[in-house]
């Protein structure tokens, strides 16, 4: 059975797909750039993702990041890629996430990778995981249509189960985030004890 509003349907997914691409590491601009070229460049990236007319990044923002750490000093007031990686990991994840988790997260990651390893890994992460709940919200909306639901409802319905998702996810994230801390911890104090009983 068609939907009931092709046109609105055509668009949601127009638009969910537009959000499932994130832009790969070969595809940030190799030369570096001034401030208003990055809040430009990352309010593209990010227009997709963007429900209101208030700008996703502003200078005041990104001078904010570089003080908590978030983001390292810019190179004579200009930006590298590493810098608008790690920008679109937090526009991106500060919907949902504290500074703070979001700062260990991207200070684990490097620990064990390079910028470019870790933006492809996220983005990684990212699209398949927007892919997989994508198909789960074709088969739902296709069935539901099928069953003579009205477009407008199912696609409400839509939007209360991604709101639940998030709410959920971020949860787990935290509370994924706290377990990791409290191994890592464990992990330091069998070291130490260890190299006690070894000297």
């Amino acid at each position: 059975m068609k939907p009931t509003a092709p046109q609105e349907y055509e668009e949601f997914w127009k638009h969910a797909n537009q959000c499932g691409k994130l832009p790969r590491w070969n595809e940030l601009p190799k030369l570096e750039l001034y401030m208003d070229q990055v809040i430009t460049l990352m309010n593209q990236y990010m227009a997709p993702f963007v429900h209101s007319s208030e700008p996703v990044l502003t200078p005041s923002m990104i001078n904010n990041y570089v003080k908590l750490d978030l983001l390292p000093p810019p190179n004579k007031k200009k930006y590298s890629r590493e810098h608008l990686s790690c920008l679109l990991v937090i526009c991106l994840m500060k919907p949902v996430c504290s500074m703070a988790f979001i700062n260990d997260l991207i200070t684990r990651q490097l620990k064990e990778r390079t910028n470019e390893e870790f933006h492809e890994y996220f983005c990684d992460f990212y699209e398949k995981t927007f892919l997989q709940l994508n198909r789960v919200l074709k088969r739902f909306i296709s069935r539901e249509l099928e069953n003579g639901d009205d477009l407008a409802k199912v696609l409400a319905q839509i939007s209360l189960g991604a709101a639940a998702v998030s709410s959920g996810s971020k949860f787990l994230s935290g509370q994924a985030m706290d377990a990791a801390r409290a191994v890592n911890r464990r992990n330091k104090r069998a070291t130490l004890t260890t190299k006690e009983k070894k000297s």
